[in-house]
Parts: C-alpha cells; sequence; structure tokens
C-alpha cells in the first residue's frame, strides 16, 4: 500500500519519523513538497491526486479546499510562519481589493511555524475622509502576550505611512475587553458608543468607536 502525501516544505525534517512509523505498518509513504500557495491551488483545482494534504497552516484548507474533499482534519502544532506575498497576487486572490482593502497574515518570525492570526484594513475612503475600518483576530491560544496591540500599532503605522491615511477606526463590541485593550495598547482611543451598530451572529450589537488618528501629519 502506498499513501500520497502532498505537503508543505517546512515538513521534510520529520519525513524520516514518519518513514519509519509507516514501514512498521506495511505502508510506503510518498512525499510531494510544495509551497503553501501551490497547496493551496492544487485543492482548488478538478482533481486532487493525492491521498493526504499536510500544509504548513489549516488556513491553506480553508482557502483552497473549496469542494471539501478534506474529510479528516487534525491541527498538530501553533507556531508561526513567516509568511509574505505580493500585493498584485493578493489581489488576485481575493485577499486585497484594489486600493479598497489589505489584509496581512500575523506571524512570529522568530519561532517558523504557523499563522498565528490576521490583521486587515478595510472599506478605505479617500477624498476628504482618508479613513478606513480595521479588523484583527488573534489565535485564542495566544491571547493576553501582547501580540495583537503589536500588529495594530505595527499596521496601523504602515496604513499611515504607505496609503497616506488620516484615521482608523476599530468597532469593538463594549463586552470585548481583550479586544478594547489590544486597540487601547495600540494607540487607539475611544470616540463613542453606537448602538445596534452591527449584526453579530443574527444580533444587532452595540460597538465602541476605537479610533486613531495620524499625528504625524501635525507635525510635518
Amino acid at each position: 500500500m502506498t499513501l500520497r502525501i502532498l505537503s508543505g516544505s517546512e515538513n521534510q525534517e520529520p519525513e524520516g519519523i514518519l518513514d519509519d512509523f509507516a514501514r512498521e505498518r506495511g505502508v510506503n509513504i510518498e512525499m510531494e513538497y510544495q509551497g503553501s500557495l501551490d497547496i493551496m491551488r492544487t485543492l482548488q483545482g478538478e482533481t486532487v491526486d493525492y491521498d493526504a494534504v499536510w500544509p504548513a497552516s489549516s488556513l491553506w484548507l480553508t482557502a483552497g479546499d473549496t469542494q471539501y474533499r478534506v474529510k479528516h482534519a487534525q491541527s498538530i502544532s501553533i507556531t508561526p510562519v513567516v509568511f509574505g506575498i505580493r500585493q498584485s497576487l493578493a489581489e488576485e486572490l481575493g485577499w486585497a481589493e484594489v486600493g479598497r482593502s489589505f489584509r496581512f497574515l500575523l506571524v512570529q518570525p522568530r519561532h517558523p511555524g504557523k499563522i498565528i492570526g490576521a490583521l486587515g484594513f478595510n472599506e478605505i475612503v479617500r477624498g476628504a475622509f482618508q479613513s478606513c475600518f480595521v479588523s484583527y483576530k488573534i489565535d485564542a491560544a495566544l491571547w493576553g502576550r501582547g501580540y495583537g496591540s503589536e500588529a495594530i500599532r505595527y499596521g496601523t503605522g504602515w496604513a499611515f505611512r504607505v496609503l497616506g491615511l488620516h484615521r482608523a477606526e476599530a468597532n469593538v463590541m463594549p463586552r470585548n475587553a481583550a479586544s478594547l485593550r489590544a486597540a487601547e495598547k495600540a494607540g487607539y482611543r475611544p470616540e463613542g458608543l453606537a448602538r445596534r451598530y452591527l449584526n453579530i451572529n443574527g444580533v444587532w450589537e452595540d460597538h465602541i468607536h476605537m479610533v486613531k488618528l495620524n499625528e504625524e501629519e501635525y507635525h510635518a
């Protein structure tokens, strides 16, 4: 019996251990290594000629397995991986609407592994407004370590410097203390409560407007 596995290149090191384990059970393993984006695109294809897939992160299963071919998925670790992507490719993949939104994957470069969250600058409005809405998410296993506030702070700085925005706004439910704290530590300040502002899981929820202004404009 031969098991064909499509794997991310970061899994080359434990291949020997996997081979020994398989041989003891009378199974032959054939590993083919691809980059994460290539794995995602393979899953999106009409046919997938593999018995198993082993990407760097479940993100690539979520983004690529649109036909739900993967029947049994199991996460084996929570560690980040460095990830970069050209803007043109991000737009092609639907991760960045031209001029209107930018999305980033959050990582810990000093610990190769899996992605730990996401950060987005959405609904960018130009003209007299020059503003955007900010969204962010961190792996629950890593809450309370300052990763969220660090990502928001540096990401917002990028949006001000590169996109030339005047204002960034994050809308947070009052009971989400961790998210409010992350935004506040990143320099965002509350500007009021919007009643029944967004529909979350079928319920119109109140949200606090957390806002940061581009202070560099006032020191130019």
